[in-house]
């Protein structure tokens, strides 16, 4: 097990799977509400990426083996795109890919953002899965969601999911820190309108059933050159779970980083 403590003190836990000599390139990959990083294993991402890529699977504030912090600013966007910075920067890595789901792309917006307005460097590639950068604080699900894990309904939650519990009768993550993570977000302002200069290549990817489709059609939209690809029948964590579906665009996306430049435009929806 490793572990990053932040300037706020929070302590992160993350795991490097696939070549730790550091041959592999680094790609940080953050996961989704109530989830952790072991989820990209069990989902079937690691077996999927960790043969083009070295990756590191930080889980988030609340989430995992990181910590539960008993106030809202560890669990700030910002604060966890610094934290991705510093363990960044604590390993010796100078460059990076990133892929996150859900949270974890807002995470990535605000790292493009910030590489976008010269505030931050590092960053080579972007994979954002079912999210966009829009401030979310007009969204009335994340309320919603805060009422569901303090009314104890985050075991029910987690297996609507398909999540393993930790331990017998246990869920995974504390429903108090999920519901301060989502509190801590709505006050994120969004970035959709800084990152018209990124130079980097971003691929986009969402669901066709999921709720905020359109507006990650839109984010992407906001990116010059970004890829854009649009899954037929797939909801929201289905984008994560069916990794069928969604691992073939972002091999492709990644292969074409590899080949010295993405692809741009909008691509053919996936099938």
């Amino acid at each position: 097990m490793a572990y990053y403590e932040s300037a706020d003190g929070c302590r992160y836990h993350y795991e490097i799977v696939g070549d730790q000599a550091g041959h592999g390139f680094p790609m940080f990959m953050l996961h989704g509400i109530i989830q952790s990083g072991a989820e990209w294993r069990r989902a079937g991402w690691v077996d999927a990426l960790s043969g083009m890529r070295r990756l590191i699977l930080v889980d988030l504030p609340g989430h995992g083996a990181s910590d539960r912090p008993g106030d809202h600013g560890p669990y700030r966007i910002e604060s966890i795109a610094n934290a991705v910075l510093g363990i960044s920067d604590a390993l010796g890595i100078e460059r990076f890919d990133y892929m996150g789901f859900s949270l974890g792309g807002r995470v990535g917006y605000e790292l493009a953002a910030r590489h976008a307005r010269g505030d931050a460097e590092g960053l080579r590639a972007l994979v954002i899965s079912a999210q966009h950068a829009r401030a979310p604080r007009d969204e009335p699900r994340l309320l919603r969601l805060i009422e569901l894990f303090r009314g104890g309904k985050l075991r029910a939650m987690e297996r609507g999911m398909g999540m393993r519990s930790e331990q017998a009768g246990a869920t995974v993550n504390d429903p108090e820190a999920m519901a301060m993570a989502i509190e801590a977000l709505r006050d994120w302002g969004g970035v959709e309108e800084g990152l018209g200069g990124l130079p980097q290549p971003v691929m986009v990817i969402s669901g066709e059933e999921d709720p905020a489709f359109q507006k990650a059609r839109d984010s992407a939209a906001a990116i010059p050159g970004a890829r854009w690809v649009a899954l037929p029948g797939i909801d929201h964590n289905e984008t994560f779970y069916r990794v069928d579906a969604s691992a073939p665009a972002v091999i492709d996306f990644l292969a074409r980083v590899d080949g010295k430049g993405a692809g741009g435009g909008e691509a053919a929806p996936a099938r």
